[in-house]
């Protein structure tokens, strides 16, 4: 219990120090801050997700961000485009919010209606951060070194009490590099800083240092899907490279295998140091699996597949009224009963069915599910629009994280974490494809090229 109280105070120490700097620095800096407070999650000691509030992760998620926007707004109320995907996350907050009149768990449907609310502030501030030149390679440079930086203090400095693997001492071993923050929500964040430095013609200095340091911060940090996506996002820019980048008529595959045949002994070379320097490394255990049985024992996948039976069971026993409307939000923490509860003292309801799909069809019904599928089908065509007619560069990076988001939709609980490292990434990524175009993206580049 000593470390946990420890890691607290130093989590809130740089909760406040990232708000002032949010609050007091000018926009570009506070940007910044923003991006960097993602990587701090403040969880007081004896929180309870079902009875209590973290109001520290509330103001963070809620009132710094609306403070933020005012300030790009200048004090003004934000004029939004109604087009079809504000209109629809418009609605699906909506019917959230009256869905709550028949969720058995009413704190937390209140909680989710405000994330999936802070959900739209956080992209308002990102889309008018890239228009007005604010944000830039430089500040995601910045970011990902001071992300870094915080996860070099939890993992080397406080001896990794968060996310290491305890030893029979009782000492900790920093099997997986992160922050204050989990190493399933900093992994897609290294991720979507890797699709904004790749996917950019500006030339900063550190560039190239900064995307080997992210790779090599992936591999760190352990998380196998982030792996999976950090993999599609260097894929798409190879391919996008050998076609686009270079301007030729057709895909030439000559420096296509060239990339290819550096970035493989770069591989093997790697993972042959991580296995002499760091053997309790998640990589490790992820590629000896076949050798080593034991290590799926310890994995989540079993519990994960014990939720998923429980939500299509009750699915298959609702009547088509149920099935239309849901059970109300929050309620998919009715399924974490039995087993699934003595895995965890405290069942967040709103991370407890780990597929969004799946959630929305439990609590929200084929309207929350309909709006949700609606809108992924929106912003992928809209980006696959932007990226192969207008060649935009940034719709590419956002094409190119795609996959990863509906990855993150399949396996985990994104809705239920605005402003963590995760989410801030993804619409990072998102609002620099619908933002800029291949015009504005020069416009903002220019505007931005003496600071």
């Amino acid at each position: 219990m000593g470390w946990s109280l420890q890691i607290y105070w130093v989590e809130l120490l740089l909760f406040y120090a990232l708000a002032l700097g949010i609050v007091l620095l000018p926009l570009r800096w506070s940007l910044l801050c923003l991006l960097l407070a993602g990587c701090v999650e403040v969880i007081p000691p004896g929180f309870v997700a079902t009875t209590s509030i973290g109001w520290e992760n509330m103001t963070e998620r809620l009132l710094l961000p609306s403070l933020l926007l005012l300030r790009l707004t200048r004090f003004r109320l934000p004029r939004i485009r109604w087009g079809f995907s504000s209109k629809a996350w418009a609605t699906l907050v909506l019917y959230a919010a009256i869905s709550i009149l028949w969720s058995p768990f009413r704190l937390s449907g209140l909680k989710m209606v405000a994330y999936l609310a802070a959900w739209f502030v956080f992209y308002l501030v990102f889309n008018l951060a890239w228009r007005r030149g604010l944000l830039h390679q430089g500040i995601v440079i910045a970011a990902l070194w001071g992300s870094l930086a915080l996860a070099g203090l939890q993992t080397y400095v406080l001896g990794n009490p968060l996310w290491g693997m305890e030893s029979r001492a009782g000492e900790f071993a920093s099997a997986q590099f992160a922050p204050f923050t989990g190493p399933q929500s900093f992994g897609p964040f290294l991720t979507c800083l890797l699709a904004l430095l790749l996917f950019s013609r500006e030339r900063r200095v550190f560039r190239s240092t900064s995307i080997g340091a992210c790779l090599f911060a992936l591999v760190l940090v352990g998380s196998r899907y982030s792996l999976i996506e950090a993999g599609i996002v260097v894929l798409a820019w190879c391919l996008i490279w050998a076609r686009v980048v270079r301007r030729k008529a057709g895909l030439r595959l000559a420096p296509l295998l060239g990339i290819l045949l550096l970035i493989v002994p770069l591989f093997l070379g790697l993972r042959a140091t991580m296995e002499w320097a760091m053997p309790e490394s998640r990589v490790n255990q992820l590629l000896e699996l076949e050798s080593t049985p034991e290590v799926a024992e310890v994995g989540t996948f079993g519990w994960r597949l014990l939720l998923y039976h429980g939500v299509l069971t009750g699915l298959s026993n609702r009547s088509l009224a149920g099935l239309a409307f849901g059970s109300g939000t929050s309620s998919g923490g009715e399924i974490a009963t039995g087993e699934q509860r003595a895995l965890f003292e405290d069942v967040d309801p709103n991370r407890t069915i780990h597929d969004e799909f799946l959630r929305a069809e439990y609590e929200w019904g084929f309207i929350g599910l309909g709006l949700g599928v609606g809108l992924l089908i929106y912003a992928s065509r809209a980006l696959w629009a932007r990226a192969f007619r207008l060649r935009s560069i940034a719709g590419y990076a956002a094409l190119a994280i795609m996959p990863g988001i509906l990855l993150a939709l399949l396996i985990e609980n994104p809705l239920a974490g605005p402003g963590s490292a995760e989410s801030l990434g993804y619409l990072l990524v998102l609002s620099y494809g619908f933002t800029l175009g291949r015009r504005t993206y020069y416009t903002a580049r220019n505007a931005d090229a003496g600071g």
